[in-house]
């Protein structure tokens, strides 16, 4: 089969969206299947091409296009040759963002080419609800959600689809070998960004280190909260504590996880959470915001703990429960990685995508035009 998968933003950009359109790429090729992943490219006028890992990406300006309402038929029309060119199978788009939807929508319904959209978003931002999108939504011949959470988000907007199911994400097994963790270091990584609640570790962290003085916290990753999360502990009086690594490549962070007692995920919301298998994956004990889509990875005192969100108190009692009993935290740690072999495997995924995109080849489900 031959699978586009389009989405707004690649690898080895260090988000959830990104790397499970990398996995799924990888995957789909070792399963014998021809891949290209189109994606968003910004301040550049021309088209590029690259490849990661063997995975063919090609990068076309539809943002900047968009925004300057100039150029757009000369793009359509390189968009329609790129896509006559490869023809595919079918189209899978990741996440609606408007611009993208701008021609996304006018090219599939010009070639006619099925397509199916994965949900990985909480609704909540007003992009999601352009003109464009909505016919996107409307029209694909299957949505996929990542999480029953995601799922149910869409329904509170009256969104509805014939069509649909919930397909979790799926890492690869780690083949790395396991290094001995820093006792005493916990680990937050992601982008850093108001949702992924690391304001609230920080506070946390803050009563954790009168208990624990010698206590460290790594913080993994980049976004636009850095700047305020430093200036946070600063004013914690955290300096000595607190290490700030940046962004790192996605392949750098299994050293990370390796190097961590706990893993945190504070979340204030959390369509699915990529980093609780990165970190299951490794085996290290989680503390989780009980909500949306951890809760569906992370179940409380079985695989991991779960906390109310946004509540620095409780998450703090929490990491120190484990921190005094390691042995209850290793237990913890080897549950999780068992409910990712068992239930968040990248071949497990990419099986239930595969036999959708048999589903959405169907001409009952493709009669539908944008």
């Amino acid at each position: 089969m031959r699978v586009l998968l389009w989405s707004f933003s690649t690898y080895p950009v260090l988000g959830g969206v990104e790397r499970h359109v990398h996995t799924l790429a990888k995957r789909l090729l070792h399963e014998g299947h021809t891949v290209c992943v189109l994606a968003d490219l910004h301040h550049q006028k021309n088209v590029q091409e690259k490849k990661i890992d063997d995975v063919e990406y090609i990068y076309f300006p539809f943002t900047d296009t968009f925004k300057r309402l100039l150029g757009t038929n000369a793009l359509l029309q390189k968009l329609c040759s790129f896509l006559v060119t490869f023809a595919p199978d079918i189209v899978h788009i990741h996440d609606m963002r408007e611009p993208l939807a701008f021609f996304q929508k006018r090219v599939l319904n010009q070639l006619d080419l099925p397509f199916l959209l994965t949900i990985h978003t909480l609704f909540e931002k007003h992009h999601h609800f352009g003109p464009n999108c909505m016919q996107l939504f409307s029209h694909a011949a299957h949505v996929v959600f990542v999480s029953t959470a995601t799922k149910e988000n869409i329904k509170k907007h009256g969104l509805t689809h014939p069509h649909t199911s919930v397909i979790y994400n799926g890492i690869s097994p780690s083949t790395a070998p396991f290094s001995a963790n820093t006792r005493g270091n916990i680990l937050l990584f992601g982008r850093l960004h108001i949702q992924k609640g690391f304001d609230i570790a920080l506070e946390a962290f803050a009563h954790l280190v009168q208990e624990y003085p010698t206590l460290t916290l790594s913080i993994v990753g980049r976004g636009e909260e850095e700047a305020n999360l430093k200036a946070l502990a600063h004013s914690l009086h955290l300096e000595k504590n607190v290490t700030f690594f940046g962004g790192v490549h996605p392949e750098r962070v299994t050293s990370h996880i390796d190097a961590a007692e706990i893993v945190l995920i504070p979340s204030r919301f959390e369509p699915f959470g990529l980093v609780a298998l990165e970190a299951m994956s490794r085996a290290k004990p989680i503390v989780a915001s009980n909500i949306d889509g951890l809760k569906e990875i992370v179940t409380d005192t079985n695989n991991g703990l779960l906390v109310p969100p946004k509540c620095p108190t409780e998450l703090a009692q929490k990491t120190a429960h484990l921190l005094k009993n390691p042995s209850y935290a290793n237990k913890l740690g080897d549950a999780g990685k068992r409910t990712l072999e068992t239930h968040f495997l990248d071949a497990h995924m990419t099986k239930k995508y595969i036999f959708t995109y048999q589903k959405c080849k169907k001409e009952d489900l493709c009669s539908l035009k944008l």
